[in-house]
Order: C-alpha cells, then structure tokens, then sequence
C-alpha cells in the first residue's frame, strides 16, 4: 500500500513539474542556507572549547588612564604572568604569548617569510590542548633556542623527513633547533600558530624592567569560581606595589576574561581578531526569517494546489478511499518533497561551503 502511495506522489512531482521545481527550489535554497548559517554560528559559538582546561583559563586585560585618558588593551607587562602567579594561590600556571612580525625561517635551500611566529612560555603546550605528535608538551620550551613547529611547517620545510632534533635559521641570525610537532591548530582556536620559540629565548626575557605591555598572558585558575574574587585581589595588590607609580586619579587594574567568552564577548583585539555575539544573534535570526518565508512560500503553493485537486479527492472517495487513506497519499507527497529539497540542500551547502568560507575569512582580514 504505502509503495503504491510512494508511486502517486512521484507521478505527482513530474506531473506538476513548475508546481514541484518553485517548491522544491524555495525549500533548497532555504534550508542550504540555514545550513551553512549553521554551521558559522555552530563554529563561532565552539571557539576555544576543544582545551581541556577551557572552563579554568582565563585571559588578563589591562585597563588604566594617563592623565585622565582611559585605555583598555587585551596584554600585559612581561613579569605580571609570574608576579600574580606567586601571589596569588588561585593561580595554578601561567603562559605568557608574544606575536612579534614575520620572521624570515630557512632550512637548507628553503627560506620563508612566516607569520604567526609566536614566543611562549613552557607552560604553553600543558595549559593549552595543542597534542605533540614529536617531542615532550613539558619540555619542549623550557630552554633558549628551542622551538615548536606545526605540522603544516614540518611538510613545508622537511618533506618526509622528521623534524625533531633539526635546526631552522631565524632572521639569518639565531638557529633554533626543532623540540616539538604540534598538530595545526583547529579553525576555533584564537591561538593559530605556525611556530612556537621558547620564551628564554627573547632578550632579557626575564628581566624585572621589561616592562612592556605587549604580551598576551593567560592564567589557569584551580576554579572558575575564583574569577570575581581574584580580580578584587589583584586590584589591591596592585596598589601598593611600589613600581606602580600613578598620579592624580589615574588608575591602573587587571580583567580576567575566561577563554570561552573571549572570542565573541572582549572587546579588546588578541592574537586573532574577535567576533562578535551581536552577529551571531543576526544571523540566528537572518536564517530563522530565510526558513519562515520558505516554508510560508510552500504552504502558500501547496494551498493554491489543493483546489485543483478536489475533483480527484471526490472519486477517490467515491471509490471507496478512507479519510485516513487520503491523509497518507498528501502527507506523503509533502514528506517525499521536503525529503527531495533537504537532500539538495545539502548537496547546494557542499558545492557552496568553500566559498562561504572565502569570504568568511575575507571579511576577517578587513
């Protein structure tokens, strides 16, 4: 019974064959682009939750004024990872992230200019969920002249071959030797990186008077709950240290902003440029108004269709047809239609996604 339905419904579809394709169509376009809407917002919203410690890593901000002029800026000085990791018991590590220019890198024959060549503490690769696939996360940056690289990096300048334990020249000047193979950072990751060099290896690295506010510090908290109170903490400890020197009433205090909410929440700019929660909600709604007018368009058609068919309705009836048996026969053509526009749809959604994502990352870069 239910195949001599499924018949009806097909012979239906190519029957009406500009009733079918306007239906069939709007339902396609509709929901291919609630898909790839989906899939935008599934990704904004999973930035930075593939670390395992995500829920107890935060991020410090800095906020202070000169002579009355507030600034607010996603870093801070080099010592305050280590200075408020001491003093404060809440913390259970730190990681300090420098993002200098493109360095030149060579190997042999083989020479680039690279971005996304960052200096970090050794701490980096166990607070963060960035898996060696060569080298030991704990001691791949503890000494100078030691560097992580991406998988990515080792295809593009080792072939084949493994790189542990091999030397890349950097800026024509200082050789640093291969500690780590890093897997490439996920796409929801705001930490992309090609190279990580130790952070020993900067000059006057840990000097008490490199105070410079250009480093990207995170915390890992023992608990998430610490957040508020050790926030107050830090603005008192603050000021009474007799390095801090502030005149008037300007002021100088530190933000934690917890991992998870820094890509769409901060307003300030890190090591990838933000999102913005506002947009998600836009789009949400954007592909939530894109599925109403199309399911509105089709229960419009399919309105319209029905007076043609009450002469067909009638003999059926006449014939001997129950109420129920009607109710399958239309039901199924809905269903068989619905089930026909969502397979395109997502054939439309995979032929289209590598150019929704070019212009994803177009208007990033702008």
């Amino acid at each position: 019974m239910f195949r001599n339905y499924l018949k009806i419904a097909w012979r239906n579809l190519f029957k009406n064959k500009l009733y079918s394709l306007v239906n069939i169509g709007g339902l396609t376009i509709g929901i291919a682009a609630c898909i790839l809407i989906g899939l935008y917002v599934s990704n904004e919203l999973s930035y930075d939750r593939f670390n395992k410690n995500a829920s107890r890593l935060v991020r410090a901000t800095t906020e202070y004024t000169v002579n009355g002029t507030k600034h607010e800026i996603g870093t801070t000085a080099s010592m305050e990872g280590p200075r408020f990791a001491a003093a404060f018991p809440q913390i259970e590590s730190y990681v300090r992230i420098r993002n200098r220019d493109p360095y030149v890198v060579r190997y042999g024959e083989k020479t680039f200019v690279e971005p996304k060549f960052y200096f970090a503490d050794s701490t980096f690769f166990t607070m963060f969920s960035f898996p060696l696939i060569e080298g030991d996360a704990r001691t791949a940056l503890d000494a100078p002249g030691k560097i992580v690289i991406s998988q990515s990096m080792e295809r593009k300048y080792f072939g084949d071959s493994r790189a542990l334990g091999k030397l890349l020249l950097v800026s024509g000047t200082k050789s640093y030797v291969v500690s780590g193979v890093a897997i490439d950072a996920p796409i929801n990751s705001q930490i992309k990186f090609n190279f990580i060099a130790s952070y020993a290896s900067l000059t006057d690295a840990n000097s008490p008077n490199w105070e410079v506010e250009i480093y990207t510090t995170y915390f890992l908290l023992h608990d998430q709950k610490d957040i508020p109170g050790l926030e107050k903490n830090i603005a008192a400890y603050v000021k009474v240290q007799k390095d801090v020197v502030l005149t008037g009433n300007d002021y100088l205090i530190y933000h934690l902003e917890p991992l998870t909410r820094v890509h769409l929440y901060s307003a300030l700019s890190g090591l990838e440029p933000n999102g913005n929660i506002t947009y998600i909600y836009i789009l949400i709604s954007i592909a939530l108004l894109i599925l109403c007018i199309a399911c509105v368009n089709y229960t419009n058609l399919a309105t319209a269709k029905s007076v043609t068919r009450t002469s067909e309705i009638g003999i059926r009836k006449v014939l001997g047809s129950a109420k129920w048996q009607l109710f399958v026969q239309f039901i199924g053509e809905s269903v068989l239609l619905n089930f026909i526009a969502f397979i395109l749809a997502i054939v439309l959604a995979i032929f289209i996604l590598p150019l929704f994502d070019h212009s994803i990352n177009w208007l990033n870069d702008l």
